[in-house]
């Protein structure tokens, strides 16, 4: 009794693990991660390799992100790349430069997702063209965030767009996500494109114009650039026209090659020809817009718009524009609603 007792209970555990182990291929697909590719400033691409003889494969893709171990539910982004076995891959745009980003493959089953092992790749660093300004290569807001300077002319600027989250004196400048609230406000306000925080990194952030009135968005010994002051830096960069020539003080679109020479040689929508220069280190980006007519947003990878503070003799309130498909600036009364850019310049 004993003996047959022991052989049942030796029989079960025989059966169990062979069963789990004839399942295990079956419930779970092999996945591959080969070498990352055709890596740029702003662009690579994944390569990965799924072998499932049993299982059919519902969808395949990338999970990315610059934290460590990104999944489905937490990542940058992720894609779709069709089904089945064998060999794909996916190319990522819109890249940082010089920034380290984990990605894995993944499969979906019936059974379920599988995870491929994480891999990490850093992208290229951007060869900047522009001159710190002597005494003070960097700045940091009253957030901590770190700015680079540069030099241009007789300006000293701000590289990277404001992405301030207070005020210099500590205060906290309302976030608006609500398209109608943004649209009717008529006080400070500020928001990331698309109501996404991840694209401060990049872009910075948009605010209205009641918060550039303010005089307090820039960090102490620093102002929003004023339009006189963005004329100077036109006239400055510019091929054909200088400092000083009336073309400056018009509206619409002016200058010849001063748009070209300000944006970023990366992340605008545009094909060779138009690509920025960044001849000068002023690296402009193509953060887009909050419209204040609607509160929607608008045009990003495609239009760089900023705010320029009102002279002491002007009554409009003026955006400058850069487009991915212009080589000049322009520069066009704006609502005060509107959610642009803000480029800080030392006092």
């Amino acid at each position: 009794m004993k003996s047959t007792r022991l052989f049942v209970i030796l029989f079960l555990l025989i059966s169990i693990f062979v069963f789990g182990f004839s399942c295990k291929d079956e419930t779970s697909p092999v996945l591959i991660t080969n070498d990352v590719t055709e890596i740029t400033e702003s662009t690579a691409m994944l390569n990965a390799e799924i072998n499932s003889e049993d299982l059919e494969v519902l969808v395949r893709g990338f999970v990315w992100d610059t934290i460590s171990n990104p999944d489905l539910d937490k990542n940058i982004d992720k894609s779709e790349n069709g089904a089945g076995v064998g060999k794909y891959s996916h190319q990522l745009t819109d890249l940082l430069d010089g920034e380290m980003y984990y990605f894995r493959a993944y499969a979906q089953t019936e059974q379920g997702i599988t995870y491929g092992g994480e891999t990490s790749f850093t992208t290229d660093e951007i060869l900047w063209n522009g001159t710190p300004c002597l005494d003070c290569e960097t700045v940091t807001d009253i957030d901590g965030n770190v700015y680079r300077t540069v030099l241009i002319g007789n300006q000293c600027w701000l590289v990277e767009n404001l992405r301030t989250t207070k005020y210099n004196d500590g205060e906290k400048i309302p976030i608006t996500t609500d398209n109608i609230e943004w649209k009717n406000s008529t006080s400070a306000a500020m928001c990331y494109y698309n109501n996404d925080s991840k694209n401060e990194e990049k872009y910075g952030i948009l605010y209205n114009f009641y918060a550039v009135e303010t005089n307090k968005l820039c960090p102490e010994g620093w102002h929003v650039a004023t339009d006189n002051e963005w004329k100077e830096l036109e006239g400055f960069v510019d091929t054909e026209y200088g400092i000083g020539n009336n073309i400056w003080d018009t509206e619409g679109w002016r200058g010849s090659d001063v748009g070209k020479k300000l944006k970023s040689s990366t992340y605008w929508l545009s094909s060779a020809e138009q690509m920025g220069t960044d001849d000068l280190g002023f690296s402009g980006l193509p953060a887009g817009l909050r419209e204040g007519n609607n509160g929607e947003f608008q045009r990003v990878d495609e239009w760089g718009l900023w705010w320029s503070a009102k002279n002491a003799d002007e009554t409009n309130v003026y955006r400058r524009y850069l487009g991915n498909h212009e080589n000049n600036i322009a520069r066009f009364p704006s609502n005060m609603a509107n959610g642009h850019s803000v480029r800080c310049i030392k006092d």
